[in-house]
């Protein structure tokens, strides 16, 4: 059946019709797909993953997990923003995946963890990411500690009211970050209920992200706003992490230029048209050349490709100098 559309200035009217070819808006993932496969995203979680699905008709939870990732790169904000990608066979095909997990699938998965599980499954997984080929700066990293207001509009676990200056009287969160600036990455990341104060916990939590950093890094500086001097959010920062070290590895020429924001970065490479195809019996994803095609792709693949990932030490660390210790730390220096 067709029917057509008249265009809002005089032109040629233009015909509607239906494909059942494979579309997706999000060709543009190609490279940061190839970074997931270069960096042995998949591989990592699946060993680490503490759950096993024994109906053979569930989606794996490793699967589900990079689901969400993906989804969240793609611009969710919420758990129901995944069905966004439920229909996107070509995306499913760049995956490797036969069904991908609808709200309720991803939002079972997270309900499965507890304290036990995030030591360990997340710990670990964020010291592999951290152990990466991370650009050092000779000096070392500064971090700065901050915390910020999540405004709750349902009844998630453990949103209180709080401080909230959008929104008096609202549901809220009150989660604490640390950031290495020079990354930039979130070294450590606390989700806490919105009646929080912005210093509660904070020695415990330093002393957490200490512990997650390499051996071989170190710190210039500790910033944090004056607050920190008092008397489900692990995943969405590990895709910040993620998004961040793939920016290192697909476009090491543009370092300098600065970090570009997820938003930024889905706008600038990660949308564009494309129609899964297929060659003889291999599966071709037809990247639209209106959307700059594979030429605007190819240098960051090549450039992942050949990035130099981070290899185990072969000789133990130096011991420390005398009147030295190890688990000294940096000066602490307050921040507007």
């Amino acid at each position: 059946m067709h029917t057509s559309c008249n265009p809002v200035f005089p032109g040629r009217q233009v015909q509607l019709t239906s494909t059942a070819k494979p579309v997706t808006p999000f060709g543009g993932l190609v490279s940061l797909i190839t970074f997931f496969e270069r960096i042995g995203l998949a591989g990592q979680i699946s060993g680490l993953m503490p759950f096993v699905y024994t109906s053979p008709n569930a989606i794996p939870p490793a699967q589900t997990l990079v689901a969400f990732i993906v989804s969240v790169v793609a611009g969710a904000r919420r758990l129901a923003h995944t069905d966004w990608l439920r229909a996107d066979k070509a995306l499913h095909a760049l995956l490797g995946i036969d069904r991908f997990p609808g709200t309720d699938t991803v939002r079972n998965l997270f309900a499965r963890f507890r304290q036990c599980h995030i030591e360990e499954f997340w710990r670990p997984l964020w010291k592999w990411l951290l152990a990466l080929s991370w650009p050092v700066p000779a000096q070392g990293f500064s971090l700065d500690l901050d915390s910020t207001v999540f405004q709750r509009s349902g009844q998630q676990e453990g949103a209180k009211r709080g401080y909230n200056p959008t929104r008096p009287g609202r549901h809220s969160h009150h989660p604490l970050l640390a950031f290495l600036a020079e990354a930039p990455l979130v070294l450590h990341a606390w989700l806490r209920s919105g009646n929080t104060g912005t210093a509660r916990g904070v020695t415990a939590f330093l002393t957490e992200a200490f512990a997650l950093m390499p051996t071989a890094w170190k710190l210039r500086t500790v910033r944090a706003d004056s607050g920190f001097f008092e008397n489900a959010l692990l995943a969405v920062c590990f895709t910040y992490n993620l998004l961040s070290l793939y920016q290192h590895a697909s476009a090491p020429e543009q370092r300098k230029a600065g970090f570009r924001r997820p938003a930024t970065l889905r706008a600038a490479v990660f949308i564009g048209g494309a129609i899964l195809g297929h060659r003889s019996r291999t599966p071709v994803l037809y990247i639209a050349e209106s959307w700059g095609g594979l030429d605007k792709h190819k240098p960051l693949i090549d450039n992942i490709l050949n990035w130099p990932l981070a290899t185990s030490p072969k000789l133990p660390p130096a011991d420390p100098e005398p009147g030295t210790s190890e688990s000294s730390q940096p000066p602490i220096s307050h921040a507007a």
